[in-house]
């Protein structure tokens, strides 16, 4: 049965896929055009600026689920602003029609711009506006290793608020999407919060589905996963990403697996061996082609359990190892593991791949 589990499972995989479209280039244009817009004019609503979005002569905005007319206005940015024929001033109290088409017009220092505009609203799902201290996103996108701090307001599909506060950073992730315009990212908060139900955690993932045209892949498998009884499947949600007050898409708030309470929880060696040696970023490394760590001079007793273990192609962490047939796996936790812990799990794990290649 659980074979035919992982088939299901596979089948439905590739079947999406095969649906996705790559929306890269797409999205590096709408990107482009919408920058050429942000100073003419936004929507100001419950004091988050809403930034338009041009693409091929359209201007939209995309509205959250809890968004209402009321009490919401156009700040038009140093020019004249007429939608249908009738003048909008700055700060006073507008209302239109969501899936409308408007003609507009914007006219500033002599310079014209017309076309059409729409009011576009999502429904039932979360919403998450992040201003970075620099108000920008571009060096998080540029490099991986960046981070940026920030304030960052969550607000469920009524509008409620499950989080207003700082931020400890943001950073860009992934491997196949970070070669994409539209990026992944890792969130970390100063304090643990929950999220839409889905347990308090401090280290939040923002995955940018970009690869799948119709956003159901990831949060598809997570449900079936968790319905066949699979440990520690994540959880996730989809929610619309505002960052400096630019729609940014479409995204699946998720756990992060990793280690701890409402996670994976598993013995911590991480912990153990950081009590044993004190800060494991200032450990001595080895590496010898298969296997590599760090070398503490100090060792828990147990090291037969707490293994976050990630199959890859990258190979690319401060731990890990290459099993006999070429497999490379590197160790999300504990990150730094000594080579008592390497030559444990290396070992383990070259028992698995020797049964299955026998």
């Amino acid at each position: 049965m659980k074979r035919i589990h992982s088939l299901l499972i596979g089948v439905i995989s590739i079947m999406i896929l095969a649906a996705s479209v790559s929306v890269s280039e797409a999205f590096r244009q709408q990107r482009e055009a919408e920058k050429a817009f942000e100073d003419k004019f936004c929507l100001v609503f419950e004091g988050e600026r809403i930034r338009p979005w041009e693409q091929e002569g359209t201007v939209y905005f995309f509205l959250p689920s809890h968004f209402t007319w009321e009490n919401t206005s156009l700040e038009v940015l140093d020019g004249e602003l007429q939608i249908d024929g009738g003048v909008v001033n700055s700060y006073d109290f507008v209302q239109y029609e969501t899936d409308r088409t408007y003609d507009y017009s914007f006219t500033r220092k002599k310079k014209s711009y017309e076309g059409k505009l729409t009011f576009l609203q999502s429904a039932n799902i979360g919403s998450i506006y992040i201003e970075t201290e620099s108000g920008s996103m571009d060096q998080v996108d540029r490099d991986k290793k960046h981070r940026e701090q920030g304030q960052i307001l969550v607000k469920d599909p009524r509008g409620g608020i499950s989080y207003r506060g700082p931020f400890l950073s943001i950073k860009s992730r992934g491997n196949s999407t970070w070669e994409t315009e539209k990026k992944s990212y890792s969130l970390k908060l100063p304090n643990p919060v929950d999220f839409f139900a889905m347990g308090e955690a401090g280290n939040w993932v923002l995955l940018s589905n970009v690869l799948d045209g119709n956003k159901l892949q990831n949060k598809l498998c997570f449900e079936m996963a968790e319905e066949f009884g699979l440990a520690y499947t994540p959880k996730g949600e989809w929610v619309d990403l505002y960052l400096n007050g630019r729609y940014w898409g479409n995204y699946l708030l998720c756990e992060k697996i990793e280690v701890g309470e409402n996670r994976v929880e598993i013995t911590d060696l991480e912990e153990e061996t950081k009590q044993l040696n004190g800060r494991l970023q200032d450990l001595e490394t080895y590496d010898t082609g298969t296997r590599k760590g760090g070398l503490a001079s100090q060792k828990p007793e147990d090291i037969s359990g707490g293994y976050l273990i990630e199959k890859d192609s990258y190979y690319d962490s401060v731990s890990g190892f290459v099993t006999e047939d070429g497999n490379l796996f590197s160790l999300k936790s504990p990150q730094y593991a000594t080579r008592e812990q390497i030559d444990y799990v290396a070992g383990y794990i070259q028992q698995i791949e020797n049964r299955i290649l026998a």
